[in-house]
């Protein structure tokens, strides 16, 4: 999740000026970022690190800020091909089981060093990027990476010479093979509270190892069920900490058609930790988008019209945004694509707490987390199933059921 108060955090943070095999920026790098961090300053104001964006007690989720509401159904979500029983079968394999299993999996893909991070730059990030495409080429899919272009915030952080990779999976479609879904999650972790993020534990296990453990295990149940009518693209994008970096260059790339025409893009950051015991926040979720981007409200309705038809096998409840900030989704829907991010309730009392640290870790998610990860993956993975193959006519839900009442009558 990324957070503009890391810009200026960067002025109070003494750098380190040695290099960690060779893939961090030299000191005078580092000092031109804290001359941009100094004139960012004057933008975002004088006020603390989290005060800037997502990240802050003052301005947290459930504030005037976050304008969460109750969803209200706009009869947009789109029908399904698939019938409710595949649907449902679809997360059978998916349980908290296999949610803890594949998010320690996650945590462990950066290596098992004294220093755990997937920080863009250090070695862990380029070891799992690597085991991400191991994983996406072993159930079936289609793989590659990309590089990115490096942009002044990567520059400030790593070498010109290092490589910072997007990884991609594909599962083709079938007659509606020149469109795409997207589902997407960034891989990259930060701890901005340290002294030294390039030789400190950034262990990221919520931020976004949640992310990376959903779409995976989502991947892995899709590309075990039939053929989707649309190709589905599963997108790891790097460098969101430090910007949106990945998501943004694959965003413009997929807007211009390189992946063929996005219908969609679904994105999971923050998924797994449900809140504290007691708490009205726990088990339910937040369904975020731009309201004024054509087509995300359907988004939004179809994965509300699963959740309700899933209901005993999902979260207690959600609430939508319909003014987005803060993640991957946000890249799409600046580019004119339709994106929902999905995301934990009380995600900003984990992030002010423990976010963007040391301590964002298994010891602080609490009890009950393998189990909401895995409601939460089980959600995401039909609602892409649904957007992945929609009826033959594509139409919504609310057009089917008026058809059925019309032959009720009859």
């Amino acid at each position: 999740m990324f957070s503009s108060g890391a810009v200026a955090l960067a002025i109070a943070m003494v750098l380190c000026t040695s290099a960690v095999d060779g893939s961090y920026a030299s000191s005078e790098a580092h000092q031109a970022s804290l001359a941009r961090a100094r004139r960012t300053q004057h933008k975002v104001g004088s006020s603390s690190i989290h005060a800037a964006l997502r990240g802050t007690s003052n301005q947290g989720r459930g504030q005037p800020d976050e304008e969460v509401e109750a969803w209200k159904d706009g009869h947009l979500a789109l029908a399904s091909a698939m019938t409710q029983s595949q649907l449902s079968l679809m997360g059978a394999n998916i349980t908290k089981e296999a949610y803890d299993a594949k998010l320690h999996e996650v945590f462990n893909s950066g290596g098992t060093g004294a220093h755990k991070s997937r920080f863009v730059g250090a070695p862990g990030n380029a070891m799992a990027a690597s085991w991400i495409q191991k994983q996406l080429q072993d159930i079936g899919c289609d793989t590659w990476t990309e590089d990115l272009v490096h942009t002044p915030d990567l520059a400030s952080y790593v070498l010109d010479s290092a490589v910072v990779k997007n990884v991609i999976g594909k599962i083709t479609g079938t007659d509606l093979s020149s469109e795409a879904i997207v589902m997407g999650a960034h891989f990259d972790s930060v701890n901005w509270k340290a002294m030294d993020f390039g030789a400190t534990d950034a262990p990221g296990v919520d931020d976004n190892g949640s992310g990376m453990a959903a779409v995976l295990l989502a991947a892995k149940a899709l590309a075990a069920g039939s053929k989707p009518r649309r190709p589905l693209i599963f997108a790891f994008v790097n460098g969101e900490e430090l910007g949106l970096v990945g998501s943004e260059q694959f965003a413009k790339k997929a807007a211009t058609g390189t992946y063929g025409d996005v219908k969609g893009a679904i994105i999971l950051d923050e998924v797994a930790w449900p809140a504290k015991q007691g708490s009205s926040l726990r088990n339910k979720a937040i369904f975020e988008t731009k309201g004024n981007v054509n087509g995300a409200m359907a988004l939004v309705d179809t994965m509300a019209h699963v959740f309700k038809t899933n209901f005993a096998d999902n979260l207690d409840d959600f609430v939508v945004n319909k003014h987005g900030f803060g993640s991957d989704h946000i890249s799409f829907l600046d580019h004119g694509i339709p994106a929902l991010l999905l995301i934990e309730r009380d995600d900003m009392y984990h992030a002010d707490t423990w976010g963007h640290s040391s301590k964002d870790d298994f010891a602080h998610m609490g009890q009950g987390w393998s189990e909401y990860g895995a409601r939460m993956t089980r959600l995401a993975a039909r609602t892409v199933a649904t957007l992945a193959s929609p009826t033959t006519e594509a139409t919504t839900v609310s057009q089917v059921n008026q058809h059925l009442q019309q032959k009720a009558s009859l």
